[in-house]
């Protein structure tokens, strides 16, 4: 995944980024980690804009190419509706 870019490359690696996520999580006391009780991981974001895609009627087709996804079914694996 690619956040952001500098000269078409990479100015974030996914590593730093989730380094990044865990220090912020640190930083404003929120749970972090699947193996904590109520912990929270990088991937949960891209549940969270799935399901709100979803909730907000954005076709199955736009929502696979916001979060470049290639394989089919994916939208089970990302889907928690409220």
């Amino acid at each position: 995944m690619i956040v952001f870019t500098y000269r078409g490359r990479p100015s974030v690696s996914p590593g730093g980024l989730k380094k990044s996520f865990k220090t912020s999580c640190k930083e404003a006391e929120i749970p972090h980690g699947s193996k904590t009780a109520s912990g929270i991981i990088f991937h949960d974001i891209r549940r969270t804009v799935k399901t709100n895609k979803i909730n907000a009627g954005v076709d199955k087709i736009h929502r696979d190419l916001i979060l470049s996804h290639s394989l089919k079914g994916m939208d089970v694996h990302y889907m928690a509706l409220d």
